[in-house]
């Protein structure tokens, strides 16, 4: 009688523990996509960052310097790329609505099917993931409908093999065609990707490296803290160092682009561009560049000479003192 009803009673609770690990199987697909989506979505963005770096550096070209010097390693050319999205969002900001951003936006045009067809994609995709229960061994209706029937009418039957004959093929082409844009879109932005950085990089350098007719003055404490002190000015100003280490090295010039391990500056007097390593090296701001750079090599056990920022701050505490 005891192996009768636990025979009787094993069938009953088998199909609980399926139950639970088939309602558990969805959530877990879930999120296993949405971490897959994400991944991807994040590679595509590293990827065009990295394009648009390297179309960065060349800009570098019009002074005559090999552009393959300024980067070591993807991590220099994504610090390169930040500097195009921080000089794209300031420029756009200063545009005017009806003016430069109207043909800037109609410039963009072939970028509106990318981002309608990504976002249309993961929309559907998400919906349907969301909205339709975990069936592995069924099919959904509307495959059903088109099948035939021995009990279905003439008129019926006339009905579905028109449909059919409509369906298959148009959805065949459009996936053609979705797959086709979709590949040819991405190719283009992938491909475009250096050359935004580029002229990006060109116009950067023209409006705050040679455009700017003097550097840009060091502020106080109290300028800074000043309401309104950002805004006083609205001539560009360039940004001017001077590069000192142990080993004599001094150079100054304005600063085109930098990275972890180097830095190129600009002579404006001479037109002369180089790059210079920054490992083990003293930087200093500028006020202006008056002449041939002249610094005091920088000992390990000895002061360092003042700066005129330091020089102005000593100043003003002698003044308070």
């Amino acid at each position: 009688m005891r192996r009768q009803l636990r025979k009787n009673l094993l069938p009953s609770s088998t199909p609980r523990q399926n139950h639970t690990k088939t309602a558990a199987k969805p959530e877990t697909r879930r999120t296993r996509d949405y971490i897959l989506v994400i991944a991807a979505i994040l590679s595509l963005l590293a990827t065009f960052l990295t394009l648009v770096g390297y179309g960065l550096t060349l800009s570098i070209l019009q002074f005559n310097l090999p552009h393959e010097t300024l980067f070591g390693t993807t991590l220099d050319l994504l610090d390169l790329s930040l500097w195009m999205v921080l000089y794209f969002f300031e420029s756009f900001f200063r545009m005017s609505l009806l003016g430069e951003a109207v043909g800037y936006l109609i410039s963009l045009w072939w970028t509106i099917p990318v981002v309608f067809i990504v976002l249309f994609s993961c929309g559907l995709y998400f919906k349907y993931r969301s909205h339709v229960p975990y069936r592995p061994a069924r099919k959904t209706n509307w495959i059903n409908w088109f099948r035939f029937r021995r009990e279905a009418s003439v008129r019926t039957l006339a009905f579905q093999t028109g449909a059919y004959s409509l369906v298959v093929p148009a959805t065949f082409i459009l996936l053609s065609v979705f797959g086709a844009a979709a590949t040819v879109c991405a190719a283009l932005l992938l491909a475009n990707a250096p050359m935004i950085g580029m002229n990006a990089g060109d116009r950067y350098i023209k409006e705050y490296v040679v455009g700017p007719e003097q550097c840009a003055p060091p502020r106080t404490r109290l300028e800074r803290i000043k309401p309104g002190a950002k805004t006083e000015g609205t001539a560009k100003l360039a940004n001017c160092v001077r590069i000192r280490n142990e080993r004599g090295l001094c150079e100054q010039g304005r600063v085109v682009f930098a990275t972890t391990g180097a830095i190129v500056l600009f002579e404006p007097a001479t037109g002369h561009a180089f790059r210079v390593p920054t490992k083990d090296a003293v930087i200093d701001t500028l006020a202006r560049l008056d002449g041939p750079a002249t610094c005091t090599v920088p000992a390990r056990n000895a002061t360092a000479t003042g700066t005129p920022a330091e020089a102005s701050q000593a100043k003003e505490t002698g003044t308070r003192g």
